[in-house]
């Protein structure tokens, strides 16, 4: 006895290895059709000894922050998102640290976060390319420039930044050159 298509479709919603048209379609369909949902419970009954029949599995710890962090990565189409917890934080000097968010070859362009430890100095350097500044956090000083949560900078291109330094620490969005 060769089983029908309405057969084979129930069996592999069962199994879930319909695609999400066809598992939405079914779905449709038993809702109008009480012989198909009797189907699907008769399919449901025969495969649970199957399900029984395994030993049981304990999911690695990280699992779900892994589930979650693909779900969150999918993102909206055309859009780039980086959660605060990925990346990798490079140090530029001592108690300066970047991590990149995103980088364009082609404009010869790059989003940076820099973190600067309190009382920490980064030296004197040339702008080669115009370079936006935006603090989010704490304080930056150049001489007696101060500059603090909210504060935007833009250094133009062929300028020369005097060392900066900063009292509590701070944390930069730096918009630059690659």
């Amino acid at each position: 006895m060769k089983p029908d298509d309405n057969e084979i479709a129930v069996a592999e919603f069962c199994l879930g290895t319909l695609d999400v048209a066809e598992r939405s379609r079914l779905n449709d369909a038993m809702k109008r059709d009480p012989e198909l949902d009797k189907l699907v419970q008769s399919w449901e009954r025969r495969l649970a000894p199957l399900g029984d029949a395994l030993p049981l599995v304990k999911p690695p710890a990280d699992l779900w922050a892994k589930i979650e962090s693909r779900i969150a990565g999918a993102g909206l189409p055309g859009t780039v998102t980086v959660r605060a917890s990925e990346g990798e934080w490079q140090p530029m000097a001592e108690g300066v640290e970047s991590k990149v968010l995103w980088q364009n070859a082609a404009l010869g362009r790059q989003s940076l976060l820099v973190r600067i430890a309190p009382g920490a100095i980064y030296q004197s350097h040339f702008h080669a390319e115009d370079e936006e500044c935006l603090v989010l956090a704490g304080d930056l000083s150049f001489g007696d420039h101060l500059l603090k949560a909210g504060d935007y900078h833009l250094a133009h291109k062929g300028g020369t930044h005097p060392p900066c330094s900063t009292n509590a620490g701070c944390l930069l969005y730096i918009n630059t050159a690659l």
